[in-house]
């Protein structure tokens, strides 16, 4: 699982364009919360995270990609 800081995912961004920035995979977070973040996490944590697939992603064509 890779965490980092990502330009696309703060506050400035999701105002400029209505969303937050994607990222391939990755938690992309905002620069300013990642290195407590990644301190509180780095010794063993559990991350759930999950969201439906959207609409205009290039890689989602309204089929199931998950088992």
């Amino acid at each position: 699982i890779i965490v980092h800081p990502a330009w696309y995912s703060t506050p400035r961004f999701v105002q400029a364009h209505g969303y937050d920035g994607h990222s391939w995979g990755c938690f992309a977070i905002n620069p300013k919360l990642s290195e407590k973040f990644i301190d509180l996490t780095k010794n063993g944590s559990v991350i759930f995270a999950y969201a439906t697939p959207e609409n205009h992603d290039p890689i989602v064509d309204g089929q199931t990609h998950f088992a």
